[in-house]
């Protein structure tokens, strides 16, 4: 499931979960109460779910940030005259220079 889809089953099951909270614990029959323990198992399944996709998606932006952030030196150093810093690979190399470089055609 994807996180729409976990927030809309959770509200739901929340839905569910009030209705039998408002009875008054005299009047909930064995039934009420094992349905209540059973939606209150299944939400907190689906929150840990959510909270698993949360944290992974977190941590793809931080691993794409540190890779944003290493980028330009691993191209200056992989491509010649330091023009990966500059943001100048495509623009002023030489066909020759461009043809050692297995990086500027990527760019």
């Amino acid at each position: 499931m994807d996180d729409i889809q976990l927030c809309k089953e959770i509200t739901r099951l929340k839905q569910e979960l009030q209705k039998l909270i408002t009875i008054p614990d005299k009047d909930k029959s064995t039934e009420d109460r094992e349905k209540e323990e059973e939606l209150l198992k299944q939400i907190n399944k689906l929150v840990e779910t959510r909270d698993f996709l949360v944290d992974d998606v977190e941590f793809e932006r931080l691993r794409e940030r540190e890779e944003d952030r290493d980028m330009p030196a691993f191209l200056q150093s992989k491509c010649p005259s330091g023009l990966a810093e500059k943001g100048e690979l495509n623009k002023s190399l030489s066909p020759t220079d461009m043809s050692r470089c297995e990086f500027c055609n990527v760019v």
